[in-house]
């Protein structure tokens, strides 16, 4: 029977937050939220166990330089012990009032160790190849430390480029989680572990709608971080860099706004049509700074009718917003193919065990069934093969005779390839014969606009047709469309800033369709085109 409950738990600094979920006919629905405060975060007693004092005490005391001080290493360890255990009473505390038999756990990674990157199509192979070489020297030298490397994800992303997530491989966490789920018979079955940023983003993929080109911007604040993270359409566009600022900044909306800021112009994305607060947003009235700094964007809390919930609270979207990430991992825990996907950042021995099979009577007697299916297709198999030989001899003897027609068969082909080379000159010389004065008059007067606008200069110039299609790139922008009239209304296509040797400029595109007049002159040219008649510019008149 497959499991109905999750629960999302999330750990950022001393903060923990946690979601109960519930699947009623296949929707999600909200059933509670927690949070408590640990005594201090996990990672800071991470490093204060592999802190660099300790290596050398051990060394001075290897040389009997000084005794150690065997009193305080024994208060240093029970000190430790204590918030250990004081860390695992405080998250035992919040799942147990999820009373439930059995539920899937999902964590996220903590948000310190999580490092983005972006590479192209080079790049990721060389992170591969590279990725493989470190862990064959890992396996050679079988070191005990294994479990606590770094680990990296690829993902594709927009325009062929991957996003590389580095992670920690076993985080503190997890050992928290265990301890835990001792207490509760083992009935807490983990199944994910993901960072912050993409719970976010696949819970936000899930609740909205998206158009193709529209960029959204999720603002993430917490208590001592923040992060921007940019879709386009459904897709990860950019993830800012980790701001060292949270909730507890008074400045911290203003460095927002200034790295969303920097990552439009510095990663050239568009204008922002819509941005989503969520964490520690309400706080500080992030709606309102936002939506007075982009005032054509729709601002708001992350929120969704999509999840049901049993809180009945007139701020729900508050509430949902600042529950985000542990609601949004409890969401994925529900939902089979999303915690047994690729991108999920267990390590793999977790993954194993839920993989491991677990046989009731039932189960059993399905063994025996598939037994039998075995012996069925086993015996058919064996009719197959006898059919299959009587195939396989029709088959050499078609072979034989197309072996026999192989010569007849070049002969053609290579009169098929001396018509299509024929055919090829031909139309060759067709295009060059036709409209030949109407190209000449529009190729001088392309020159002439060109030199009296300034400052553009042409990069591609393609004729398809009686339709001409014009690139090129221009220093001031206001050139192009003065160009695009003077050749006769020229359809402009596209324009786009760009940057050429440090210097900004405008790329356009524009296209020019080459028509018959009613009048032409003796020898047969375009009367629409008037650059060899003297005529003025508009402005120049």
């Amino acid at each position: 029977m497959a499991i109905k409950y999750a629960i999302g738990i999330t750990i950022n600094g001393n903060e923990v937050r946690a979601a109960f979920l519930s699947l009623v006919r296949g929707k999600a629905h909200i059933k509670a939220l927690e949070s408590a405060t640990l005594d201090e975060p996990l990672e800071r007693t991470q490093v204060e166990e592999k802190a660099l004092p300790a290596s050398l005490n051990d060394l001075e005391n290897a040389f009997d330089i000084q005794e150690p001080d065997l009193k305080e290493e024994t208060q240093d360890d029970l000190s430790g012990s204590v918030t250990q255990s004081n860390n695992v009473s405080k998250l035992y505390a919040i799942i147990d009032k999820f009373q439930v038999t059995k539920a899937n756990v999902a964590v996220n990674s903590p948000h310190l160790t999580v490092k983005y990157d972006y590479l192209d199509a080079d790049q990721t192979a060389a992170d591969r190849k590279n990725k493989k070489r470190l862990k064959d020297r890992l396996d050679l030298w079988g070191s005990d430390e294994d479990g606590n490397l770094r680990q990296t994800r690829l993902i594709t992303i927009h325009d062929k480029k991957t996003l590389k997530i580095d992670y920690e491989y076993h985080p503190p966490i997890l050992d928290l989680i265990e301890e835990v789920n001792q207490f509760r018979s083992s009935n807490l079955n983990l199944v994910l572990m993901d960072t912050n940023e993409l719970a976010l983003i696949d819970l936000v993929k899930e609740i909205y709608k998206f158009n193709k080109d529209e960029i959204t911007a999720i603002v993430h604040i917490e208590q001592d971080f923040s992060r921007v993270i940019f879709l386009k359409g459904p897709e990860i566009y950019h993830i800012s860099p980790i701001v060292h600022k949270g909730s507890m900044s008074d400045d911290v909306l203003e460095v927002i706004y200034s790295r969303m800021i920097f990552a439009q112009d510095h990663f050239y994305i568009p204008e922002i049509h819509k941005i989503l607060v969520a964490g520690h947003s309400s706080r500080l009235k992030a709606k309102h700074y936002f939506r007075q700094k982009f005032p054509s964007a729709l601002t708001g809390y992350l929120n969704s009718k999509k999840i049901q919930s049993d809180l009945r609270f007139k701020d729900r979207g508050l509430l949902f917003s600042r529950y985000a990430v542990p609601i949004a991992l409890a969401w994925k825990a529900l939902l089979k193919p999303a915690y047994q996907s690729k991108d999920n950042l267990l390590p793999e021995y977790i993954l194993d065990k839920q993989t491991l099979p677990k046989l009731a009577g039932h189960g059993y007697a399905l063994l025996l069934l598939v037994a039998l299916t075995a012996f069925t297709f086993t015996w058919a198999l064996v009719a197959k093969n006898l059919e299959i030989k009587k195939v396989n001899a029709n088959l050499t003897n078609m072979k034989q005779q197309l072996d026999n027609n192989k010569a007849l068969t070049t002969q053609v082909r290579s009169f098929d390839d001396r018509i299509f080379e024929l055919e090829t000159k031909v139309a060759l010389v067709d295009s060059f014969s036709s409209s030949y004065d109407e190209t000449i008059l529009f190729l001088l007067k392309l020159n002439k606009e060109i030199n009296a606008a300034g400052d553009i200069w042409i990069t591609e110039l393609l004729k398809s047709g009686t339709k001409v299609s014009i690139r090129g790139a221009a220093s001031k922008r206001e050139r192009i469309p003065v160009l695009a009239t003077a050749l006769g209304s020229a359809n402009l296509k596209k324009v786009t800033r760009s940057q050429f040797q440090g210097t900004r400029t405008f790329t356009f595109h524009m296209e020019k369709e080459l028509v018959h007049g009613t009048e032409t002159n003796g020898t047969g040219m375009l009367s629409t085109i008037d650059s060899l008649n003297g005529k003025a510019r508009p402005d120049e008149e």
